[in-house]
């Protein structure tokens, strides 16, 4: 990891929120819809992953330090003595652990609703959590 998030101050933190979030809003943008799934991490040769699963595929989160786990795929962060793995990734990288989560249908009324693909799941997920920190989307 080249950047540290308890040396930062909550300025610095939310600004770095912010840019990670925008940074996926962009990736997940670019993705097929069909290719996101939020019931696995990104295996080995399968064309489908969860949010969570994507992130070590794109340059803007490999520059971040992400890879992901060889077995399973899920996201991964060199820590100074060990590995930060899956949902701890999503709470650095984005201060949410949720946004890692399969699709809860009791989060609110937009993910209950079946209708919605797990594609605009993330993209919802990601625009709330970029309101919470005071972005307008």
């Amino acid at each position: 990891m080249n950047f540290n998030i308890e040396t930062m101050t909550g300025q610095e933190r939310d600004a770095f929120w912010v840019t990670n979030l925008k940074a996926a809003r962009k990736m997940v943008d670019a993705l097929a819809p069909e290719a996101v799934q939020l019931d696995h991490w990104r295996r080995p040769g399968d064309p489908t992953a969860c949010f969570g699963g994507w992130l070590p595929t794109d340059p803007y989160f490999q520059s971040l330090g992400v890879t992901a786990n060889s077995i399973l795929g899920y996201p991964q962060l060199s820590g100074d003595d060990d590995w930060i793995e899956h949902f701890d990734v999503a709470m650095i990288l984005f201060g949410d652990e949720r946004l890692f989560f399969a699709r809860d249908w009791s989060w609110d009324e937009f993910e209950a609703d079946l209708s919605h693909t797990d594609h605009q799941v993330v993209l919802h997920r990601i625009s709330s959590r970029l309101h919470k920190l005071g972005e307008e989307n």
